[in-house]
């Protein structure tokens, strides 16, 4: 659920969105993971950092099982810092890469 996202190892819902993103904007071809991790990283993807408090993160792990904060750094992990893709990373990333990019909210 919060998937670190420079890391294959693991990803989001919102980072698998991100990988697609990355296959359809490249010049190259994108056909692992790896590369669409590390595609994101040299076009200057910044995720959302979340604050978690030891406990807050403990409990996270324990009662979910789709939760898991092993797969971020660990200096990062301990100081509470979270990195994840989120939707808006997502956007700002667009923005950043392409700014003539229109996005248009649907409101349901």
């Amino acid at each position: 659920m919060l998937a670190y996202p420079h890391n294959e190892a693991s990803q989001n819902s919102n980072g698998w969105v991100l990988e697609l993103l990355n296959v359809g904007m490249a010049k190259v071809d994108i056909d692992t993971r790896l590369k669409a991790v590390s595609y994101a990283k040299a076009k200057n993807f910044q995720p959302t950092t979340i604050r978690l408090k030891t406990l807050e993160r403990l409990g996270a792990c324990i009662t979910r099982q789709n939760i898991s904060f092993n797969d971020h750094p660990f200096r990062r992990r301990m100081s509470g810092n979270i990195d994840t893709v989120t939707v808006p990373s997502v956007i700002a990333y667009l923005r950043f890469n392409d700014a003539s990019l229109v996005i248009s909210e649907v409101r349901l």
